[in-house]
């Protein structure tokens, strides 16, 4: 672990190294940002700053406030009442039915190759076109036909 200014803390791994922030609460991982609690690089760098004698806060400080026990009671405070069963629902006037799209078949025979994304590689890497490829005869060993239309 090497410490850096402004709370900047680098986690050295064997190949890999990530920094973290932890006063904006940031992490090169970019975990931390997107799910909203540690990433174990941070947990590793919380860590070391308490072995190192740091005050560090309390776990709910590290972790977004919709993770918090306390964001949870007050999204269920409120009673929420339960409803009837689909049998007592109302009956109603304009009964709505999604049909499915209609499928008209295709003329003509399918096709046997996938049709290829735009970006997708190109399955074809390292083969040479046929017009770059010389025949050569079996017979009179000469190139530029096969046995089939060798005249001699």
């Amino acid at each position: 672990m090497v410490c850096g200014m402004l709370g900047e803390l680098t986690k050295l791994h064997a190949y890999d190294q990530y920094v973290v922030n932890l006063n904006e609460q940031s992490c090169s991982s970019r975990f931390w940002e997107i799910i909203g609690f540690p990433c174990r690089h941070v947990v590793c760098a919380i860590w070391d700053k308490i072995e190192n004698g740091e005050n560090a806060p309390h776990v709910d400080e590290w972790v977004h406030p919709c993770y918090r026990l306390s964001t949870w009671k007050a999204m269920y405070f409120k009673k929420i009442d339960p409803l009837n069963g689909r049998s007592m629902w109302p009956k109603s006037d304009y009964p709505f039915t999604l049909n499915p799209p209609k499928h008209k078949t295709q003329v003509g025979r399918p096709k046997k190759k996938r049709r290829r994304d735009v970006d997708e590689p190109n399955n074809q890497a390292g083969k040479l076109p046929m017009k770059y490829l010389a025949v050569t005869c079996s017979k009179c060993h000469n190139k530029g036909h096969n046995s089939r239309t060798c005249k001699g």
